[in-house]
């Protein structure tokens, strides 16, 4: 399957007279000095000696707050679109958002909690835990393969950042919800 979409990609840059600028594929340079060409490219790919990736880098944060005198983390509960449907979401994660190739994970999380949570951080509120990284056949790119790679943050709340009522981020399609859940030690 990997084989048959990578072909059919390589077959829509021959259509489009190899222009990958949409893409953001350098292919100027390709076919000159030690470069190969894209028909070199598609030969690979139908020989089973290439495949293309989709690589998707994301960070991931975990929120923690106090708010009179108990410890809450808060979560991703759900999303619902504008056509009614509604995803639940069983994440361990407060929320995600993914980096562009040249973004810093810090610089990333602190834009996603902006974005999803209407939070200002400082970078002295965030305390990096670990790196994860797998690799899949891709559910949004079917047939290509899908190298996730994973920062995850704990992020610590000041008091006046910690709305008790949760966040609510709009987007044109959907509305997602995020509420606190009390930290039970024991």
């Amino acid at each position: 399957m990997v084989r048959t979409i990578s072909n059919f990609i390589v077959k829509i840059l021959n259509i489009v007279n190899k222009d990958t600028s949409f893409l953001e594929i350098p292919t100027k340079n390709w076919g000159h000095g030690a470069t190969k060409t894209i028909t070199h490219l598609q030969n690979d790919l139908n020989n089973n000696e290439s495949e293309l990736i989709v690589r998707v880098t994301g960070v991931y944060g975990v929120v923690m707050g106090n708010y009179n005198g108990k410890n809450y983390r808060l979560y991703e509960v759900k999303q619902v679109f504008k056509n009614g449907e509604t995803r639940v979401r069983d994440s361990q994660y407060s929320f995600a958002e993914k980096i562009s190739i040249n973004e810093d994970p810090i610089s990333g999380l602190i834009r996603g909690a902006e974005e999803e949570l209407g939070i200002e951080l400082d970078k002295n509120q965030i305390q990096f835990e670990k790196t994860l990284q797998h690799e899949k056949i891709s559910s949004s790119f079917p047939g290509l393969i899908h190298i996730h790679i994973r920062h995850i943050y704990s992020v610590t709340l000041r008091y006046n950042q910690f709305n008790p009522d949760g966040y609510i981020e709009y987007q044109p399609d959907k509305t997602t919800y995020f509420e606190w859940k009390e930290e039970v030690k024991g």
